[in-house]
């Protein structure tokens, strides 16, 4: 056995620990590529000799201050023997070489713990910002062994790697003596440091999938000419596509495909090949794979199946097939994926399998399922909408919806983002991202039934935290293109105020219940002239084509939608009862602004009403007149009360008042032009839906040409439309690029009224979170984190993850600032007492098992409990029930509205705070309102007004509000805990009585566990 260079010490030991294997990851560089960095081992010592032989001169005289050719037996024993804790040794690795060194070692100084860094970067990856990524993993693990602050000398003419700690984000002290410069500064992750790891990190994926979406040159593993095989499908969908680089085949027993020069393997093919598309069976996967290794490919698309979907022992394999393609810096879609296209011309990229590929736009999607992707590229090409870039990630090993959405943050090709989720590799990661993302960008997701198992409560979660990221959640792939017409055609709307003009009164109504219902406002513009009946067929007094009694229509029962007459004496159908309306009585209540003026009376037909302030209006109401049934136009009104309910004739007249612009079934296009410019100019509306659907075929063409002259004339205010019920954008009102696509301005279609109601109200929803300004993440004072770090830390050494007893659990809180009502846990009746008289008269006495504390009818608790006697009987009846001599005394709290606030670990979305009222009616009904951690200060308040029982926490009849700061502070608080202390799995409190001027902690319950693998915080790696 050799001898060690070096006595065996503590800080260099001959048979070094086992180095950490949370230091393990692979990292991107600043253009994209996969470095893998990882602590030295001693087995390093004739890869990192290597490392050092290649280094140039220059490099090697800035890093040791002169000449030095090769590293001494005895420098390379201390470099690569090292205890993980005082020094500390990483490598940044491409295959098995080794491309950059960093180590620290501790100074012995007094005061806090410093240690003085160094790092060196070969010289052909100079430039790719390794040095900035090895330095923020070393201070992440110095960070885990209590150092505080990091020493560097530095030669003043080494300006890069002066760079290199200032533009890290860190707050550097500087100081020169002669031709070195001294630099010091603290490692404790600041925001500003934070938010430069971010920026960094936001850079190199985004470039990481650009390198993907923008190949210089694509080889086909496995091509075939027969298109109806993967391989011959890829490779027809390329070449038809007209990519722009070349395209290399590569089968074993071809010397061409579909008339292009085969090869063998990608090692034959004599230029560079950034992407390669694999579609081979599973069991010659390995061999493709070190074939593109060694030829240097950059990045894989893996079309083919069977691997993580087919169980434990495919599971394994894909976890090989990604290691090993990361560990030789390539990028990986899939497996068992659709594959990737990008319609920008220059590039012209259709490496997918799907038949038909939209034209280009300005939507990115990402998809997982490769079947899906078809489908939808399908949907979408129907829908006459284009995309900018598409990706099907298959089984996501990879290449997931994170990295994308950094990609499309800064895509200036790419307006809005589609997702289908049905699983997220990081969750706390793409909630931060969507946060910061939807800022600019609208984000339309469809959230798969598999996101969380199926269980009721996941689309409540999804639905919340998707808009708390400001996400637009949709439940189907037609709502998800419906919203991404609106977004990607028209302007945001300024506000909830919608017109609606059509020719179809049925229809017209139909929009206006379904925008009512979807919490939008019908605003008619002040301006605006009926041509057509204006109000609901029923409404006219018109029941099978024959005129009613005037003194009876109110008596008569109401439908939404009725059959009619039209001036032209075209019927229209009973449409009925819309699906989720609440009946007649909605009309005028508080949702569904009404009028409380005159009743509906017969009038002379030259009478006119100008109520309405406008010198322009001619609304009138007319008696009837004869066969038609018609009664009255019944836009008159004499006075207006926003709210009030009044009979039903009178609600018929304020429903017309905030009705539709009725064009009638003889509208011209000059009448739809003047109809919506007027509104579009009006002040009093934020956006236009218009329906066009004609009695009788006519050419369309000079509607578009309409509807597209108001909307370019009043530019600013959306505008949507049923179209003859086409949906998506129908040719006579897209606006066109140069290349014939639709572009910003082109006007959507939808089916029907409500589809476009129901888009524009979820886009409008987005708008006014999009326009909210960003709330800071603030920490209460009062934490002491390091006393709760080191009371988990001990408490997980000596027995694990498990639940805290109730006294472990309000230590641990106290550390927040996070107070639980008094308690003693005693087992016997003058133990009680006594714990009585030290908490002070009242108490309660309460059972301590989960089986009694969770009972509704309180058995196993005592209230109010004014004197010794009462507590001697108190205990001696709980423990006749329970049958356990423990249980709790505690002080009682102020009286108030029951509460819960609980954390739990969500499968999909990581630490899920809840909260709602307490009781088994909220929670038989699921009333509970989520968010994802941390909270910032605006979120902590949102969540605690967003149950819909919450009203009962505000002021009202007979009661008093309770002090919902308190409750939005103790919600920052957990949200803090969670935060800093990643090993917090679950906490419930329950119940939290709120009162009106407290919120106070009753009973709590804490969970502890290991610190999830994809927690998002400390340095960046690959998940």
């Amino acid at each position: 056995m050799t001898e060690p260079l070096l006595p065996d010490t503590s800080d260099t030991p001959a048979n070094p620990p086992a180095p950490p294997q949370h230091w393990y990851g692979d990292v991107l560089a600043a253009d994209g590529g996969v470095v893998r960095v990882r602590p030295i081992v001693p087995a390093d010592a004739d890869a990192l000799a290597a490392f050092h032989t290649r280094l140039s001169d220059r490099t090697r005289y800035l890093r040791y201050f002169g000449p030095y050719p090769q590293i001494s037996p005895k420098d390379m024993y201390r470099t690569t023997h090292v205890d993980y804790r005082d020094r500390v040794g990483l490598v940044a690795v491409l295959g098995t070489a080794i491309i950059g060194v960093a180590r620290y070692e501790l100074l012995a100084r007094q005061g806090p713990r410093a240690a003085e860094v160094a790092f060196v970067v070969a010289d052909e990856h100079q430039g790719r910002g390794l040095g900035s990524v090895l330095l923020e993993h070393l201070a992440g693990a110095a960070a885990e062994n209590e150092v505080v602050a990091f020493v560097a000398e530095v030669l003043a003419e080494n300006e890069a790697m002066i760079t290199v700690f200032r533009e890290a984000g860190y707050q550097l002290q500087r100081s020169r003596d002669g031709s070195e410069v001294h630099l010091e500064f603290a490692i404790d992750p600041t925001e500003a440091l934070r938010t430069v790891r971010d920026s960094r990190e936001a850079a190199s994926e985004a470039r990481s999938v650009g390198n993907l979406l923008a190949p210089r040159s694509v080889a086909v593993i496995g091509a075939s000419p027969e298109q109806t095989r993967v391989g011959g499908a890829v490779l027809a969908n390329l070449l038809a596509g007209g990519f722009s680089g070349p395209v290399f085949p590569v089968n074993l027993h071809r010397r061409s495909v579909r008339g292009v020069r085969a090869y063998a393997t990608v090692s034959e093919i004599p230029d560079e090949v950034d992407l390669a598309v694999v579609a081979v069976p599973p069991a010659a996967i390995g061999a493709v794979l070190d074939d593109c290794m060694a030829k240097g490919v950059k990045g894989l698309i893996v079309l083919t199946a069977g691997f993580g979907e087919t169980g434990a022992a495919g599971l394994a394999a894909e976890h090989d097939l990604v290691a090993a393609a990361r560990g030789h810096g390539m990028r990986v879609v899939g497996p068992s994926a659709l594959g990737i296209a990008n319609t920008d011309p220059a590039v012209g990229l259709n490496a997918t399998l799907a038949p038909v590929l939209p034209q280009r736009g300005r939507i990115g999607f990402f998809c997982q399922s490769g079947p899906l992707g078809a489908a939808i590229l399908g949907e979408a090409a129907a829908r006459n909408l284009g995309l900018s870039t598409f990706v099907s990630a298959g089984n996501r090993a990879d290449v997931s919806g994170n990295d994308l959405l950094q990609y499309w943050d800064t895509a200036a090709d790419t307006e809005v983002i589609l997702l289908y989720l049905e699983s997220f590799g990081n969750p706390r990661k793409f909630s931060r991202l969507a946060r910061r993302v939807a800022r600019g960008k609208p984000i339309v997701a469809v959230s798969s039934g598999r996101l969380a198992a199926g269980a009721d409560m996941d689309r409540i979660v999804v639905r919340d935290l998707f808009g708390q990221a400001g996400i637009i959640q949709v439940d189907s792939i037609s709502e998800l293109f419906d919203c991404a017409a609106l977004l990607a055609c028209q302007p945001l709307p300024k506000g909830p105020r919608v017109a609606v003009v059509g020719n179809s009164a049925a229809l017209n109504w139909l929009a206006i219940d379904a925008a009512r219902s979807e919490g939008l406002r019908v605003h008619r513009p002040v301006t605006a002239v009926d041509r057509g009946p204006g109000a609901r067929p029923t409404e006219h007094g018109v029941r099978g084509g024959q005129p009613l009694d005037p003194d009876m229509r109110s008596a008569q029962p109401q439908e939404r939608v009725g059959r009619g007459v039209d001036r032209a004496g075209r019927t229209w159908g009973l449409l009925g009862v819309r699906r989720g309306s609440r009946g007649v009585d909605d009309i005028g209540s508080p949702d569904r602004p009404g009028s409380a003026g005159t009743p509906d009376r017969p009038d002379t037909a030259g009478s006119a009403d100008r109520t309405r302030g406008s010198a322009g209006s001619t609304a009138r109401v007319e008696g009837s007149t004869g066969p038609t049934g018609r009664t009255g136009d019944g836009t008159g009104s004499s006075s207006r009360t926003d709210g009030a309910v009044g009979p039903i004739s009178q609600m018929a007249d304020s429903a017309i008042v905030d009705g539709p612009v009725d064009l009638g079934p003889e509208a011209t296009p000059a009448d739809y032009r003047e109809a919506v410019l007027a509104a579009l100019r009006s002040d009093e509306v934020d956006a236009v839906i218009v329906v066009v659907a004609p009695p009788v075929p006519v050419p369309m063409e000079g509607f578009g040409d309409a509807l597209r002259a108001a909307a370019a004339a009043a530019p600013g205010k959306p505008v949507l439309t049923t179209f003859v019920a086409e949906s998506g954008i129908p040719r006579q009102l897209a606006v066109r690029t140069t290349a014939g696509a639709p572009a910003r301005g082109s006007i959507p279609s939808y089916p029907d009224p409500e589809r476009a109601a129901r888009a524009l109200a979820r886009v409008d929803r987005y708008a006014r979170w999009r326009d909210r300004p960003v709330s800071p993440v603030v920490r209460p004072p009062g934490i002491d984190t390091a006393a709760a770090a080191a009371l988990v830390e001990g408490w997980l050494a000596e027995s694990g993850g498990r639940w805290l007893t109730d006294e472990e659990a309000v230590r641990l809180l106290g550390c927040y600032g996070i107070d639980v009502v008094e308690f003693r846990a005693v087992r016997d009746a003058e133990q009680a007492v006594a714990a009585a008289e030290e908490l002070g008269f009242p108490v309660a006495a309460k059972a301590t098992g989960e089986l009694w504390r969770r009972r509704p009818d309180l058995i196993g608790v005592r209230l109010d409990l004014w004197g010794p006697d009462a507590v001697r009987q108190a205990y001696t009846d709980l423990v006749e029930i329970c049958g356990d001599p423990l249980l709790h005394v505690q002080k009682m709290a102020t009286k108030g509205v029951g509460c819960v606030l609980r954390v739990t670990d969500d499968p999909s979305f990581g630490s899920v705070i809840q909260f709602g009222l307490s009781g088994m009616i909220i929670d038989l009904l699921g009333d509970r309102a989520y968010r994802a951690l941390p909270l910032t200060e605006e979120e902590a308040t949102a969540l605690i007004d967003a149950p819909r029982a919450a009203p009962l926490l505000s002021d009202g009849p007979g009661r008093v509000g309770v002090d919902k700061a308190a409750l939005a502070e103790l919600a920052q608080r957990i949200s803090a805990l969670f935060d800093d202390i990643p090993q917090m799995r679950e906490l419930s409190c329950d119940p939290v009585l709120a009162a009106a001027a407290s919120a106070e902690i009753i009973y709590a319950r804490a969970r502890i566990g290991p610190e999830p693998s994809r927690f998002d915080t400390g340095p960046r790696r690959l998940a």
